[in-house]
């Protein structure tokens, strides 16, 4: 397997993955009409094995079923054992 090469954002000193995970597909959100959420078993599964393929970025936003994204991701997160500053986690939000 290739190693993922981190590197930094900008000038904000964060340093992340090439690519992330989005995780709109966790919100078992009406705005999709394409795919049904996971259950949470399935969802830690994903977020793991992201952390294991070397992704430390996830994209979430609220209005992604409500928060239910954001929530499932902190759920899954935990459960891998990440820790605050661990990860670094995109969110919008709708005004």
């Amino acid at each position: 397997m290739t190693e993922l090469k981190h590197r930094q954002l900008g000038k904000s000193g964060l340093i992340v993955s090439p690519i992330g995970l989005g995780c709109w597909q966790f919100s078992g959100s009406s705005m999709s009409a394409y795919w049904n959420a996971p259950p949470q078993e399935e969802i830690n599964e994903i977020v793991r094995l992201s952390l294991e393929g070397g992704i430390n970025w996830f994209d979430t936003a609220e209005v992604y079923g409500f928060g239910r994204s954001e929530r499932a991701l902190s759920i899954a997160l935990q459960k891998a054992s990440q820790k605050n500053g661990d990860v670094i986690i995109a969110t919008k939000w709708s005004p």
